[in-house]
């Protein structure tokens, strides 16, 4: 950083989380849910298999249908991150347009709010760490997480 940017040194300070199997927390997550589409007639040839396709929004024209693929999402996110849900708001705010590479970028930001249950603290401190989602470069996927009470 250029000099005099900053009133003062930047500080780090080490969080360690002590977290538990069946803890509760409360979270609040903005993400950007998306879907992997296969490619047509492309293979991914070191792999031997289809290649990827283009990443779609999980937004739909039905804001009912919008809401059961996000919330199927975020379940399906648990799963892997080492939580479930207990219970949960699902929010669209909307599409977000963010520059990249000279080009404006449109992403939906989906706001989620509830109760989580850590399922294994070790995946879930992971989780945690990396973030939840696709477009965590532009402040998606921080997950903020708070005694439940």
């Amino acid at each position: 950083m250029p000099d005099g940017y900053l009133a003062g040194e930047v500080g780090v300070k080490e969080f360690q989380a002590a977290l538990q199997t069946g803890q509760r927390l409360r979270f609040l997550l903005l993400a950007n849910p998306t879907r992997r589409e296969p490619a047509r007639h492309a293979l991914n040839v070191a792999a031997g298999k289809p290649k990827d396709g283009p990443r779609r929004a999980l937004v739909f024209d039905d804001p009912a249908k919008t809401e059961a693929a996000c919330r199927d999402w975020l379940a399906r996110k648990g799963e892997l991150g080492g939580f479930s849900l207990l219970r949960f708001e699902v929010e669209d705010r909307g599409i977000v347009t963010v520059g990249k590479a000279g080009k404006q970028v449109p992403h939906a930001a989906i706001r989620f709010e509830g109760i989580v249950v850590v399922t294994d603290p070790e995946r879930f401190l992971e989780t945690l760490a990396a973030g939840i989602g696709t477009a965590k470069g532009f402040g998606f996927g921080l997950l903020s997480l708070a005694g439940a009470g």
